[in-house]
């Protein structure tokens, strides 16, 4: 029996259940947030290959990142945050919405605060079932929405190169 044929409150149940015992196994440490000391590191990161790029002259285009939930879970959706967790399983269900909305603010000062090109993609692709396949990755409409907003993004930035309104052959 697959896990499509078990009831939704079962399968989230034997995801925790998992979750759970990943921790136990692995002797993780649990969190309900994401340390702060995390994601300055994660910006101090993103600064330094900003800084790095733009020195030399190349421009950077930055993106936020886009996820099935928006700014809060469904009750229909529990279980795909639930599933979520099994592949971090040191972070509580509910630290997820609040890291990616730190994380993505990092990106948005960074981009600001250093010259960078921002591509908002957690702005603009929405979130709900339409646009993921899962939590994270886009499906197809998903896809083309992030398509044309890099697009839009990064026409601007290589298009003074190009002799002609295509990109040329190889």
């Amino acid at each position: 029996m697959g896990a499509r044929a078990l009831p939704a409150r079962v399968l989230i149940w034997w995801r925790r259940r998992e979750a759970d015992a990943s921790v136990r196994e692995h002797q993780l440490p649990v969190v309900d947030r994401l340390p702060d000391e995390n994601v300055e590191m994660f910006r101090s990161d993103l600064v330094a290959i900003v800084e790095f790029f733009r020195t030399r002259g190349v421009p950077v285009v930055l993106a936020t990142h886009a996820q099935r939930f928006g700014d809060r879970v469904s009750p229909d959706e529990e279980g795909m945050l639930v599933k979520w967790r099994l592949f971090y399983p040191g972070l509580k269900e509910g630290g997820f919405l609040d890291m990616e909305l730190r994380m993505n603010e990092a990106v948005r000062d960074v981009a600001r605060e250093h010259g960078a090109v921002l591509a908002d993609a957690a702005r603009v692709v929405p979130p709900g079932p339409r646009y993921f396949a899962d939590f994270v990755h886009f499906s197809n409409a998903g896809a083309e929405r992030m398509a044309a907003l890099l697009a839009e993004k990064l026409t601007p930035l290589v298009k003074p190169s190009l002799k002609e309104d295509r990109i040329p052959a190889r």
